[in-house]
């Protein structure tokens, strides 16, 4: 890293400590990251926020939204923010619970006839029956037994999360089709095709779009007026990731909002778009135990899911990863990383000071653009 950047960075760092009183360590250590990044073209364009509580302590944009523009990236600009995505779709599943919608414990036949005759393959074993659905809440936690995309699953079943022209219910019809990889409730499988059904499920429990759902019950009380499944068509203030063709970099034909009035399939736990200043409302919420400015967008009963174990095996809650102190039973901090085609996001709530940090990227993908991700999100949570 060229040390005149971070000294340069470093001081803008210190200034704006004197003026705001205390500004984390990792400010500007990340800034200097990411500023370097940008130079060296693995990253396009970022935005990255600290805060606590209400207080933001530290914001930056970076680099440009687009290259062919030369536009730059700005507080408005939308990033995809992958997987960072489900920590809102359990918030919405949540909200739902604590109106009696629906429950957790809920095997989701009741809504979903097509999950009431599922199968189960285990490599080396014969399929078997599924002994009774997975629930409301084993989707969420990623005990459902669906099938998980880091384990190789058939094409059919991994084209049903990607194909973004197609509707939800259809993407949840072809998953129905598709046997489990274990049965409900005994083994950890990070799927991204769970929260899809996940997100049906609110869907006909609420008989309302997801979409519509997370502007009601996130979007309203957080006054979002950016954060969308479905970017307008004629939207340009997004932040475009690149990917190299034919030995040119162009361009990433896959981000979902190139589709344009095409798009029609919400990836329920990947493809939410935001910016950093709109998920901060929404963490800054998850925070303060379900509240925002006074008002309870979660009764606490149902935000413990956030920080409770699910299982004994594995420390992931609701669209969260924990993290617990020695001898404590609650998690003390909860995280996510995102990445869906060229778009990499992170968020990390310290939820013993409050402190939060929001980092949206656009990378190129390849050459070396994943070294200085891992770099980035490693500075962001520098102490």
């Amino acid at each position: 890293m060229d040390k005149t950047v971070v000294v340069m960075l470093v001081t803008v760092g210190w200034a704006h400590a004197q003026e705001r009183d205390v500004v984390p360590r990792a400010s500007p250590i990340a800034a200097a990251t990411i500023h370097n990044a940008v130079g060296q073209g693995h990253v396009v364009g970022a935005q990255l926020l600290i805060g606590r509580g209400g207080a933001v302590e530290f914001e930056r944009s970076f680099g440009r939204r687009d290259r062919e523009t030369g536009e730059k990236v700005d507080s408005a600009t939308l990033f995809c923010i992958g997987s960072c995505s489900k920590a809102f779709a359990s918030a919405c599943v949540l909200s739902l619970a604590g109106e009696g919608r629906l429950k957790l414990d809920d095997e989701i036949d009741t809504w979903l006839k097509a999950y009431g005759e599922l199968s189960v393959r285990v490599p080396g074993k014969p399929k078997a029956k599924a002994v009774r659905a997975p629930t409301v809440l084993e989707l969420a936690c990623h005990r459902s037994g669906v099938f998980s995309q880091r384990e190789k699953p058939p094409a059919a079943a991994m084209a049903s999360i990607r194909r973004f022209t197609s509707s939800l219910e259809q993407s949840v019809a072809t998953i129905a089709t598709v046997p489990l990889s274990s049965q409900p409730g005994t083994r950890f499988a990070y799927s991204g095709a769970g929260y899809c059904v996940l997100g049906r499920v609110a869907e006909v429990a609420a008989k309302a779009p997801f979409e519509s759902l997370l502007q009601t019950r996130l979007g309203k009380p957080l006054g979002f007026s950016r954060t969308t499944y479905f970017p307008k068509p004629d939207e340009d203030n997004v932040a475009v990731p690149y990917v190299k063709s034919d030995g040119e970099e162009i361009p990433n034909k896959r981000a979902p909002h190139r589709l344009g009035k095409r798009l029609r399939f919400p990836l329920i736990g990947g493809s939410l778009y935001s910016t950093a200043r709109e998920t901060a409302r929404f963490v800054v919420m998850i925070a303060a135990k379900g509240q925002f400015k006074g008002e309870a967008v979660l009764k606490e009963s149902l935000w413990q899911q956030f920080v409770k174990p699910q299982s004994k095996k594995d420390s992931y809650s609701l669209g969260f990863r924990q993290t617990f102190a020695k001898g404590e039973k609650m998690a003390t901090a909860l995280s996510h990383n995102g990445s869906l085609y060229g778009y990499r996001s992170m968020i990390h709530i310290d939820l013993s000071t409050g402190r939060y940090i929001i980092c949206n990227l656009s990378t190129r993908v390849g050459g070396g653009s994943s070294a200085a991700v891992q770099m980035i999100f490693r500075d962001c949570r520098a102490k």
